[in-house]
């Protein structure tokens, strides 16, 4: 199972974040909890999601915490995740000089490319649970799809970040479509606009094709 082949490492200080002691009624299981660990339960239960559609053989080490991010009365940054590096030309690498994120290339390779550190790394809001940002709205951490109004669903929050770090991102500058090293990453050179692959674009472009609303996937599936 994905709790098996991830860990999740809790960045939080105690009495924040994941830790935060608050009383509180799980939003899954209806019983006495914490706020810090509703979060944390939500939380691994996304991450068992990617678990069903991924073959983990090489354990994925995320790094996870709750911060005071801000915003206002109508607007806030949820959170935000993303690999720790990316890899080339390693073991098994499908394409030579392409940038795969960590995860993947441990995956591929059958080991653990960057050793003990982390491949993912996340961060969501904490003020979303305080009426400062964004009025009454505040997380709802249940995982059965069914969120109240007047809450935001953080179980599908999470899945969607989580899937970043997993891979689902481009390295590429998307306002001007250069490359990091000048290297295609694998999720990029998937790309296409109206049949012209990104891989034989210039830099401008690629920054045209981002804002098309033209940009498709170019595999079969």
């Amino acid at each position: 199972s994905f709790a098996q082949a991830t860990i999740i490492n809790n960045h939080d200080v105690p009495g924040e974040g994941f830790n935060d002691p608050t009383p509180r009624t799980s939003d899954i299981t209806g019983l006495p909890t914490t706020l810090g660990q509703d979060r944390l339960d939500c939380f691994a239960a996304a991450a068992q999601v990617w678990a069903d559609y991924l073959r983990i053989t090489v354990p994925v080490v995320v790094d996870a915490r709750f911060d005071a991010l801000g915003g206002s009365p109508t607007g806030a940054v949820l959170g935000f995740a993303g690999p720790t590096e990316g890899v080339i030309d390693f073991l098994g690498a499908p394409l030579p000089t392409t940038i795969f994120v960590v995860a993947q290339g441990n995956q591929i390779a059958g080991a653990d490319l960057n050793a003990s550190d982390s491949e993912l790394t996340s961060t969501f809001n904490s003020d979303v649970d305080l009426p400062i940002v964004l009025g009454n709205i505040t997380w709802h951490y249940g995982i059965d799809g069914n969120t109240p109004a007047g809450k935001i669903d953080f179980f599908s929050t999470a899945m969607h970040e989580l899937g970043h770090g997993l891979g689902f991102l481009s390295f590429m500058n998307t306002n001007t479509g250069v490359l990091p090293f000048n290297l295609f990453d694998i999720y990029t050179f998937q790309l296409q606009r109206n049949g012209v692959d990104y891989t034989v674009m210039t830099n401008a472009e690629r920054a045209a094709a981002n804002v098309s609303g033209q940009v498709v996937w170019k595999g079969p599936a």
